[in-house]
């Protein structure tokens, strides 16, 4: 994380949303962790971070500076070593931060996924929209070349292994779509595009 006015913004509603027993993957420097202490529904707060760099950082330099009432455990780790859902089970609020934009957000909330599919209430992935919003496109795509029988290639290997996806999500549903808003339902609905991103190809 940077310390950017742009990244605030966008962790503030996840601390707001935080209650009881937290658990977040990424340390960065600890703006989510500090503003999720503000927050009186909190209990505790449970850190998966990769780099002891980052981790020594802050117990040096950014942790004296933090409130002492709810207590911070850091545990050294991959969050792909812990985000099983036995682990998750033990907190009663989720919050995933491992990546830098939505340029490789994509790419690491699908491994996620693809591992587990939490409950969507539970779990949030920072700036999950941004990362997900060509998904709705290809879905739109997908449903134009059923009705006019075209066949699509993608140049980029992302969006092919996407389309596969989007295939095997829909394949699975028996249903005549014959409204817009049944249409909309399909391209926009998060938990739509989460369980797309959960299906292993």
């Amino acid at each position: 994380m940077m310390d950017a006015p742009s990244e605030a913004n966008t962790m503030d509603p996840y601390a707001k949303k935080a209650h009881g027993n937290v658990l977040t993957f990424g340390l960065g420097i600890g703006y989510f962790i500090y503003m999720a202490m503000l927050n009186p529904e909190v209990k505790s707060i449970t850190v998966i971070e990769k780099s002891k760099a980052v981790i020594d950082l802050f117990d040096e330099v950014l942790r004296p500076q933090f409130l002492t009432h709810i207590p911070i455990n850091i545990i050294e780790g991959d969050a792909f070593n812990f985000f099983d859902q036995d682990f998750l089970n033990d907190y009663d609020y989720v919050f995933v931060d491992i990546w830098k934009s939505n340029e490789d957000g994509y790419k690491l909330i699908e491994k996620l996924l693809e591992q587990v599919l939490p409950d969507f209430d539970k779990v949030d992935f920072w700036i999950e929209s941004s990362c997900f919003e060509f998904m709705p496109a290809l879905i739109y795509l997908y449903f134009d070349a059923l009705a006019y029988h075209k066949s699509i290639k993608h140049p980029v290997k992302v969006y092919q292994r996407v389309h596969k996806k989007i295939i095997a999500y829909f394949d699975q549903i028996e249903e005549t779509i014959d409204d817009v808003d049944q249409l909309k339902h399909y391209m926009y609905d998060p938990h739509v595009l989460r369980s797309i991103a959960a299906i292993t190809i």
